[in-house]
């Protein structure tokens, strides 16, 4: 998308399935707008669900594109998926990048600052569930403020 800027955020959630004394829901679904016209919804659950392993799916205009740490599988609307499997996991990628550049004196692939951009979704999806509020990002970038 090319923007690490989410406008903001709404959450909603709740413990629906381990009703084991959590005070963490198991179930989430959280919608982040972003100043491009696009609308990111996340949902998460430890429900159980009929998947062939752990993944991440992105629904597009185009296709959608899963990703899991063995590979990723593309289906475009109007093509055939493509399969591409990864020849190491990518928990052992990370890793040893992370390890190479320590060694190389150079920085990892995934630096501190795209970790920094990487979180700010997260971290107002969070804000928003456990305030009840939809929540932005000040203007700076550094607090989250609730609307």
């Amino acid at each position: 998308m090319d923007d690490s800027h989410p406008l903001n955020a709404v959450t909603t959630g709740g413990i629906y399935y381990l009703k084991d004394g959590r005070s963490n829901p198991d179930t989430v679904n959280c919608i982040l707008q972003y100043k491009n016209g696009v609308n990111l919804t996340f949902e998460c659950s430890i429900m159980p669900v009929n998947n062939k392993r752990s993944s991440v799916l992105f629904h597009g205009t185009k296709g959608k594109l899963e990703l899991f740490r063995k590979g990723y599988i593309y289906t475009p609307h109007d093509g055939e998926s493509q399969y591409i499997k990864r020849k190491k996991d990518l928990n052992e990628e990370h890793v040893t990048d992370f390890f190479n550049a320590i060694r190389d004196n150079r920085q990892p692939s995934a630096n501190i600052d795209v970790g920094l951009q990487a979180v700010k979704p997260s971290h107002l999806a969070v804000a928003a569930y456990w305030s009840g509020r939809r929540t932005t990002l000040s203007a700076d970038q550094t607090r989250i403020i609730e609307m």
